[in-house]
C-alpha cells in the first residue's frame, strides 16, 4: 500500500482529501489518518498531512 511503501523509504503522507465527498454511491470516504490510526506501528505514528478545502 501506499502507506507500507512510504514507511518503508521514510516519507510523509501528503493526502489530498479535498474531494472527500465526492464518492461513489454506496461507498464511504476513509481518511487516511483513520486508516493509518487503525494500522499497527509503525503506520499509526507516521507523519501525515491532510488537505481539505471548503466549496468554492
Amino acid at each position: 500500500s501506499i502507506i507500507k511503501f512510504a514507511c518503508e523509504e521514510r516519507l510523509f503522507i501528503l493526502a489530498d482529501e479535498v474531494y472527500q465527498d465526492n464518492i461513489y454511491e454506496g461507498s464511504e470516504f476513509l481518511s487516511f489518518k483513520k486508516v493509518m490510526s487503525e494500522m499497527d506501528s509503525p503506520y499509526n505514528t507516521m507523519e501525515l498531512i491532510s488537505f481539505f478545502s471548503c466549496s468554492k
